[in-house]
């Protein structure tokens, strides 16, 4: 069996996740970057109602924020991402891996059936759990990914 079959029969509720910074659309972009800081994380999701709307991550913060004429006070839902790109907790972990690699994303928000924001799945969460429950296919990962190792390096 291939690691990416592995990959594909585990769910991301069987990853260690955090629990997610949680703001509502109104907030303001101080509350949603302290909120961010409290849970050591790089995204807040955005909900209107528990029900997810949008994502606002460190990049919107340096790209949206800082150095343009924005005040902290005003609402996140004004520099936030609108409707971005989720997965549900059923989802697998190499479903994750695709989307984040395919986006470009760090941060995907996870949703529950009826659209309400139940985690968020990070780079970190992923990367910790390839590195655990495979470390001789980590530590022999190739610089670039297309690449094709013949043998493995190391002593």
């Amino acid at each position: 069996m291939s690691i990416a079959d592995k990959l594909s029969e585990v769910k991301i509720r069987h990853l260690p996740l955090r629990q997610p910074a949680l703001v509502e659309r109104n907030a303001s972009i101080r509350e949603a970057i302290e909120t961010m800081k409290a849970r050591s994380l790089g995204c807040a999701l955005v909900c209107e109602r528990g029900k997810l709307i949008g994502l606002f991550t460190e990049r919107d913060l340096l790209n949206k924020v800082i150095g343009e004429p924005v005040n902290y006070s005003s609402a996140v839902e004004q520099v936030m991402t609108i409707n971005p790109a989720r997965l549900s907790m059923d989802d697998s972990v190499l479903t994750a891996m695709r989307l984040m690699q395919e986006g470009d994303y760090r941060n995907i928000p996870l949703v529950n059936a009826e659209g309400a924001a139940a985690g968020v799945v990070t780079v970190r969460d992923l990367v910790t759990y390839f590195a655990e429950h495979f470390p001789k296919e980590a530590l022999n990962l190739p610089p670039d990914h297309d690449q094709l190792m013949r043998h493995a390096e190391g002593a």
